[in-house]
């Protein structure tokens, strides 16, 4: 086997792997939009309002994992929307 029928043979297994993962996420888009819904009717307004409850007495360090808990739930609603 030469390094050309080897390459096409390598670029076909590729084609075929991506194929079956395209399909995969069609399926699953359902899912991922009822997770996506369940997430922020659920989940989110409780962690934006734990997260708007904090009083300026807490320590800085407190304050910190608070910010980054806020950093990642807008990580997370921008990657969902």
């Amino acid at each position: 086997m030469n390094c050309n029928s080897f390459g096409n043979f390598l670029d076909l297994l590729l084609a075929v792997v991506v194929i079956r993962n395209a399909i995969a996420v069609l399926f699953l888009s359902g899912k991922v939009r009822e997770i996506k819904n369940d997430y922020f009717t659920n989940i989110y307004p409780k962690a934006k309002k734990k997260i708007n409850s904090v009083s300026k007495s807490k320590t800085a360090s407190s304050l910190s994992h608070t910010s980054e808990l806020a950093f990642s739930i807008q990580i997370l609603h921008f990657l969902l929307m």
